[in-house]
């Protein structure tokens, strides 16, 4: 296997340029030009193929593959502990290459991407490979460590659950993405999750932080941010009333203000957002057991 990092973005050069892969950077493309693997059934010949390549990237002294990427459909049944292990693959690849941050993340309604070759894909081709999921999982260009795995704090890290439900009965009623607006009816992408409920329920902190900026904006209404870490923060919207002051400690599920109509809504809901280095992400990568709908 190659010591360092593999920019694994454009298949299409992937495929021309097998020899020079391992030595190059290579530009991104359409997702949706990747081969689609049907089943994990012996009887699918793109299934042969992928797993062939795995076994032979194991193989002490043999060349491994051309990089490639193919997109799966993930069953009802499936999660990626399942599809892993049938793709003789470590569920770390999975989980970077993928944005899969926690072991509990649904893989309901959504497609994977899969490797032919073991490894961990990061975002940052300079820094250390071996920080957290969170981080690893951050993919614009990615770059791939052939063999490598997560750590043991990587790992105790990916089984944590690190984010919560923002309110204590979950009602999902507008995901995450491009969507035509309640308000004025044109397309408009959607920066969070909007949770439903009953006027003034409590809204609580996704996750243990600091609260760096309580305000008012003519959409957002009144709103709490909190800072998680270096990488994450979150955002929560359309408050009726504000518990918490600037620079204050908050612990996971603690409560932080109360469900409104503050701002742009048509109904009582909290807007929630993560922000991973202050850019809107799905929220539904960081919560336990749900996926976008």
């Amino acid at each position: 296997m190659p010591d360092g990092p593999v920019n694994v973005s454009d298949m299409q050069r992937c495929l021309a340029l097998t020899v020079l892969i391992l030595l190059i950077g290579i530009p991104a493309s359409p997702l949706n030009e990747l081969p689609v693997l049907q089943s994990l059934q012996e009887t699918d010949p793109l299934f042969r193929q992928i797993r062939s390549d795995i076994e032979q990237s194991y193989r002490v002294g043999t060349p491994s593959p051309p990089l490639l990427l193919f997109r799966y459909y993930p069953a009802e049944h499936e999660n990626i502990f399942s599809i892993a292990s049938r793709l003789l693959l470590p569920y770390s690849t999975l989980a970077t290459l993928n944005g899969i941050t926690s072991a509990t993340a649904s893989l309901s309604g959504t497609s994977l991407l899969i490797p032919n070759q073991p490894g961990i894909f990061s975002a940052d081709p300079q820094r250390d490979a071996r920080e957290d999921p969170t981080e690893l999982a951050a993919l614009d260009r990615p770059w791939f460590y052939p063999g490598q795995d997560f750590t043991p704090a990587e790992r105790r890290r990916f089984f944590e659950q690190r984010f919560s439900f923002p309110v204590a009965s979950p009602r999902v009623t507008s995901g995450y993405g491009m969507r035509s607006s309640p308000i004025t009816g044109r397309p408009l992408m959607h920066n969070g999750v909007d949770f439903g409920g009953r006027p003034n329920s409590e809204v609580l902190a996704a996750a243990d932080g600091e609260i760096i900026e309580v305000a008012w904006t003519p959409v957002l209404g009144f709103y709490v941010k909190i800072q998680h870490d270096e990488n994450l923060s979150s955002v929560y919207g359309h408050l009726s009333q504000i518990e918490v002051s600037y620079g204050q400690q908050v612990r996971r599920s603690e409560r932080i203000g109360r469900m409104g109509t503050t701002g742009l809504t048509t109904g009582p809901h909290v807007h929630f957002e993560i922000h991973h280095h202050g850019v809107p992400v799905d929220p539904f990568r960081y919560l336990p057991g749900i996926n976008s709908p």
